[in-house]
C-alpha cells in the first residue's frame, strides 16, 4: 500500500491566506507511515501539534491533503525491517497528492453548522468558537482547487468513498462501519416445510435413499466422497455399508454424486438415523482427510416434525421423506450417549456454508399393494414405477434448508465463496493423478476409490478448519482468551493481547498509539484463582494486514492487593520499581507482579489459523529483539529456537487456553474432559467432554502431562474485599496496567 502523510493547512477563506500563529503559519506535517497495520488503513498514532495565539474567525477553515507514495528504502517505524526515522519527500510538490479534505474551523454559538463561504441565515452571527470534537470528513480527488472556491466542494468527484477522522487538534484512525451481509440468492435457498408428514410407516414398509450431492464445500477439498450408515440410538447398524462414486463433471466445490440405494429392512427403529461422513484428499498434503459429518432422523411422529422418542412405545411415526439440505459438522457424535441428530449437533461445531443434499422416498407399491425393487422389473421401468427419480436442480428450492440456515458470518463466506474459480473433479484427478497418465473414466473412478478408501489400520486426519476459505483483510480476526492455566502467582491476572507485527506496545509510549493492545476484562470471578477464566469471548480485530508471519502476542499479569508495607523495595529490580503503579480506592493498594507471555501465529499459507490451543507460558515479557524475530519466521519454529538458546523461559506447568478464527466466524466453542469450566456467555457454550478440540501441538512434547491438572485453590471471589463489586475490582486492577 505505500507510505503516506497528511499536510494540514488552516486557511482564511474569504483571502485564501494561511493563518498566522505565534511562531509562523497554521501548517503542520504528519509523519509517514506505512500501511502494514490494518489493510487500506494509514494510522497516524495520533501525532499532534499545538498553535499558540490564534483567535477564531468565522471564515477559518482547515484543508488536509493526503500524500501517498511508494515505500522507500527507509521504513518510518520501528517494528519494520530497516527502520531509520525519516521526514516527508516532496511535500511542497503536488507530485505525491493523492486526496485532500476539508473542514470550518469555527462555528456560531447561535447555530452549530460548520460554516463553509456564504452568509449566515439563522439569526444573527455572534463571536465564532473553535469548532472542537472529532470530526469525519469525506475525501477527494485532487488537485485542490482555490480556498475561495471550496463552497462548491459537494460538486466534486469523491475519492472512492474513502474519509479521514479529524479532532480539531488530534489526528487518529477510526473504525469502518461493517458491511452488509449479501450473497447471490441461488448460493442459498431458504425451504422450509410446512406440512409435516401423516403417512403412517409400517413394519415391512421400505423407503428410497438419494444422496445427490454437496455444497460449498472448504476451499481444501479435492475429490470428495460420502459415505453412510443407518444406526439405531445405540449405533446398532440397519441395512448395508454405503458409499458413493462421484460425477467426473461436476465441480469440485459443489460435487454431484448421483448415488441412491433401496433400504427394504424388515423392521426398522422409529429412532434410526442415517449418518454420513464426507471424505476427500487435502489439497495441501495430498492426504485422505475426514471433512466432516451430517446427520438427518429418518422418521418423525406423524403429523408433526417431532424427532420420536427414544423408547417410546405405541407412537405412530411417518417416514421423514422429501429432499433435505444438512449441514455437516465437524465433530463426530458422541459415543457415550444415544445416538442421534441432536446427539451429532449439540456442540454447534458445524462446517460454515457446507451441506449435503439426500432425498428419503418411500418404496413404491404395485397394484397388491407389495413392496416394489428395482431387481424385479427393467430398469426402463423404474422411473415410471417410481423405483427412480432424477435429481432436482438446487435451483429449483426443494430442498428443505431451514437446518442449515446461514449466520450472519456464514453470508460473508457464501459472498466469496460463490466467487471461486471452478474446477472439475476431473481436473482436479489430473493435477493429482498426473496428467495423461488416466484416459478412461473407468480409470479416473478406480483412481478415485483407491484414494479415498481407508487403509486397514489408519485413520483418515481431521479436516482443519483454518482452510474454509481465504483471509479477507475486510473481515480480519478474531481472537478470544479464555482461561489461563496454574499460574504460579497469588494475585489477581490482568491479561492482554496485540498484533505482530506491529507489537506497538512493547515499543515504548511514543509508539503506543499507532496500534493499541485489547484489554480482556470479564474476569469471572467464580473460576479459580490460579485458573482464572474471562468471558469477554471473541474480540474483533478487522483490517489486519496480512503478514505471512504475523502472531498475536498474549500478556499476563499478577495484580497484588494490600502488599506487605515491609517488602516494597525488597528484592526488586529497577524495572520493577520504575513500573510500580499503586493507586487507592477504598483503602486498596495495588501493585504489578509477576509477568507472563505467550504466542500464537495468526495466518497459514493465505488463511486465518482458525483453531483452538493450549499454549505454555513464558516467564517475562517478549523483548523488542524477541518480536522481531517472530516476525521473520514461524511461531513455533521460533519459540522453540529462542528456548533451546536459552532466550525464554518457561513459567514451569502454566498455559492459556486461546480460540482464533476468521472474521466471518460466527462461533467457535470446545469442549473438555474437565468439569464445567463456567465459559458460558455470548459466542461460546463450552459443556466440556473431551480435549480432541484443543490443539496441544505448542506444548513441550516432555512436558505435556504436567499441563493437564485439575484447576484448585480458591476462588477469585473468595478472594476478593468484603464490600468491593465484581466490577470495582476490575477497574482497580485494570487501572495499573
Amino acid at each position: 500500500m505505500g507510505d503516506g502523510a497528511i499536510r494540514l493547512t488552516g486557511y482564511h477563506q474569504k483571502t485564501g491566506q494561511v493563518i498566522g500563529t505565534r511562531d509562523s503559519g497554521l501548517n503542520y506535517c504528519t509523519d509517514s507511515v506505512r500501511s502494514n497495520i490494518k489493510h487500506g488503513y494509514f494510522v497516524f498514532g495520533e501525532q499532534e501539534v499545538t498553535f499558540w495565539d490564534v483567535v477564531p474567525q468565522q471564515d477559518m477553515i482547515l484543508v488536509a491533503r493526503f500524500y501517498h507514495w511508494p515505500s522507500g528504502m527507509a521504513a518510518p517505524a520501528p517494528w519494520d525491517k530497516g527502520f531509520k526515522p525519516q521526514h516527508l519527500p516532496l511535500l511542497r510538490s503536488e507530485e505525491w497528492l493523492a486526496a485532500w479534505a476539508v473542514l470550518s474551523l469555527t462555528k456560531l454559538p447561535t447555530s452549530h453548522q460548520v460554516m463553509l463561504a456564504g452568509p449566515v441565515k439563522k439569526g444573527e452571527p455572534g463571536m465564532p468558537t473553535w469548532n472542537t470534537g472529532t470530526h469525519t470528513v469525506t475525501l477527494y480527488h485532487g488537485p485542490v482547487p482555490s480556498v475561495a472556491a471550496l463552497s462548491a466542494v459537494k460538486c466534486l468527484l469523491m475519492f472512492s468513498f474513502c474519509s479521514i477522522p479529524i479532532n480539531t487538534w488530534l489526528m487518529h484512525p477510526s473504525a469502518i462501519g461493517s458491511k452488509t451481509p449479501g450473497f447471490q440468492e441461488e448460493a442459498f435457498i431458504h425451504h422450509v416445510r410446512k406440512t409435516p408428514s401423516r403417512e403412517p410407516f409400517s413394519a415391512g414398509d421400505g423407503f428410497d435413499l438419494y444422496i445427490d450431492g454437496g455444497r460449498f464445500l472448504p476451499d481444501n477439498v479435492t475429490v470428495t466422497r460420502v459415505t453412510a450408515r443407518i444406526f439405531t440410538s445405540d449405533f446398532s447398524q440397519i441395512g448395508p455399508d454405503i458409499s458413493t462414486g462421484i460425477d467426473l463433471n461436476s465441480s469440485i466445490f459443489d460435487p454431484l454424486y448421483n448415488y441412491s440405494i433401496e433400504i427394504r429392512e424388515p423392521v426398522i427403529s422409529p429412532c434410526a438415523t442415517l449418518l454420513l461422513k464426507v471424505y476427500s484428499i487435502d489439497r495441501l498434503s495430498s492426504r485422505l482427510i475426514l471433512i466432516g459429518w451430517a446427520s438427518l432422523n429418518l422418521f418423525v411422529e406423524s403429523g408433526t416434525h417431532t424427532t420420536p422418542e427414544l423408547g417410546a412405545k405405541g407412537t405412530q411415526v411417518s417416514l421423514n421423506d422429501g429432499a433435505h439440505q444438512l449441514r455437516i459438522f465437524h465433530n463426530s457424535p458422541c459415543p457415550d450417549q444415544p445416538f442421534s441428530t441432536h446427539n451429532l449437533t449439540l456442540t454447534g461445531r458445524y462446517i460454515p456454508c457446507a451441506t449435503l443434499l439426500v432425498r428419503i422416498c418411500k418404496a413404491p407399491v404395485n397394484s397388491s399393494q407389495q413392496i416394489l425393487q428395482r431387481n424385479m422389473v427393467p430398469q426402463k421401468k423404474w422411473a415410471k414405477l417410481g423405483l427412480f427419480q432424477l435429481r432436482p436442480d438446487y435451483s429449483d428450492g426443494v430442498y428443505y434448508s431451514d437446518s442449515a440456515k446461514p449466520t450472519a458470518g456464514e453470508s460473508y463466506f457464501y459472498e466469496a465463496m460463490a466467487n471461486r474459480a471452478a474446477v472439475s473433479v476431473r481436473e482436479m484427478v489430473q493435477q493429482l493423478a498426473g496428467y495423461n497418465s488416466l484416459i478412461t473414466n473407468e480409470e479416473f473412478s478406480a483412481w478415485i476409490h483407491q484414494k479415498l478408501s481407508r487403509v486397514p489400520g489408519s485413520s483418515p486426519q481431521p479436516f482443519k478448519l483454518t482452510y474454509i476459505s481465504s483471509y479477507i483483510t475486510a473481515y480480519g480476526v478474531k481472537f478470544a482468551l479464555d482461561r489461563a492455566m496454574d499460574l504460579p502467582w497469588s494475585g489477581l491476572t490482568i491479561a492482554h493481547f496485540c498484533f505482530n507485527p506491529p507489537g506497538a506496545f512493547y515499543f515504548g509510549s511514543q509508539w503506543l498509539k499507532y496500534d493499541y493492545p485489547i484489554f480482556v476484562e470479564e474476569l469471572d470471578i467464580n473460576s479459580y484463582q490460579q485458573w482464572p477464566a474471562w468471558l469477554d469471548g471473541f474480540k474483533s480485530c478487522p483490517h489486519r494486514v496480512y503478514h505471512e508471519y504475523s502472531t498475536v502476542i498474549i500478556q499476563l499479569y499478577e495484580s497484588v492487593v494490600n502488599p506487605a508495607r515491609d517488602t516494597v523495595g525488597q528484592n526488586e529490580d529497577v524495572r520493577t520499581a520504575q513500573r510500580r503503579v499503586m493507586p487507592k480506592r477504598n483503602q486498596l493498594l495495588y501493585t504489578v507482579g509477576s509477568e507472563a507471555w505467550t504466542a500464537l501465529h495468526v495466518f497459514s499459507r493465505g488463511y486465518c489459523n482458525t483453531g483452538i490451543y493450549q499454549l505454555p507460558l513464558y516467564q517475562g515479557s517478549p523483548s523488542q529483539i524477541i518480536l522481531h524475530s517472530l516476525a521473520q519466521g514461524k511461531c513455533r519454529t521460533i519459540m522453540n529456537s529462542l528456548l533451546h538458546k536459552k532466550m525464554i523461559q518457561l513459567v514451569p506447568s502454566a498455559s492459556v487456553i486461546v480460540r482464533i478464527a476468521d472474521g466471518r466466524w460466527d462461533q467457535l466453542s470446545y469442549t473438555t474432559e474437565a468439569s464445567d469450566l463456567g465459559i458460558i456467555k455470548g459466542d461460546i457454550i463450552a459443556l466440556f467432554r473431551s480435549t480432541v478440540d484443543i490443539d496441544e501441538s505448542y506444548l513441550p512434547k516432555a512436558a505435556q502431562g504436567l499441563y493437564s491438572k485439575e484447576p484448585s485453590g480458591s476462588k477469585i471471589a473468595e478472594l476478593m474485599p468484603q464490600k468491593t463489586s465484581e466490577k470495582q475490582t476490575r477497574l482497580l486492577a485494570l487501572e495499573q496496567i
